[in-house]
């Protein structure tokens, strides 16, 4: 389950580099299926040189080199792509620590609830010089919630229990989801309301 799933509509640029842009980085090796599915939202996948092994969506992302693991990348296949863009999660310290080692610019992001969402599609638009694109983007996902939350106004909320596994692998845990989560706060814009009363853990 990824963000841009709940917030449908088509790709916001999709026409040739401009000068500006052509000086932006070109080869992004993208570390998480959400960040995947920004930036072909974006219109930057002809940017994307490669991706994880979970990444899904969209369909014209599934012919890209894949890379491992979102937390298990492999390192040769990542120098291999010579990427001169990759973006992962925040805090991941051997990420971190190889894209110094080889000079290549790293973007770490957090998104954890939707605030650090919108501000990541921004910090993506930012690093990509496709600014325009990017709030375009975060203007329509807030359009969407708000015409959602004045929809579901007065409408009484139903208790859920929200589980996440891989569709993959079924012999997999279950994890459940958290009220600390972008996730719980898209169930509380669906009309549900978490049984879980704690903040922590959020899986």
């Amino acid at each position: 389950m990824f963000l841009l799933v709940w917030f449908p509509g088509g790709g916001l640029w999709a026409g040739p580099v401009s000068a500006q842009r052509a000086s932006a980085p070109q080869r992004i090796v993208s570390l998480s299926p959400a960040f995947t599915e920004i930036l072909f939202e974006l219109g930057a996948g002809p940017r994307v040189a490669g991706i994880t092994d979970f990444c899904i969506y969209p369909e014209a992302a599934l012919h890209l080199p894949r890379i491992g693991g979102v937390v298990n990348p492999s390192y040769e296949k990542i120098i291999s792509l010579k990427p001169d863009l990759i973006i992962h999660q925040d805090k991941n310290a051997r990420i971190l620590q190889l894209t110094r080692q080889l000079g290549i610019q790293s973007l770490p992001l957090n998104m954890i609830d939707l605030g650090q969402i919108f501000s990541s599609i921004a910090k993506i638009g930012e690093t990509l010089r496709i600014q325009p694109e990017a709030q375009k983007l975060v203007d329509r996902m807030k359009g969407e919630i708000e015409r959602n939350r004045e929809r579901l106004a007065g409408v009484k909320r139903k208790s859920v229990l929200l589980l996440l596994g891989d569709s993959n692998d079924p012999k997999r845990d279950l994890f459940v989801v958290g009220r600390n989560t972008y996730i719980n706060e898209l169930l509380e814009f669906a009309g549900g309301e978490n049984i879980l009363t704690a903040d922590m853990p959020q899986y």
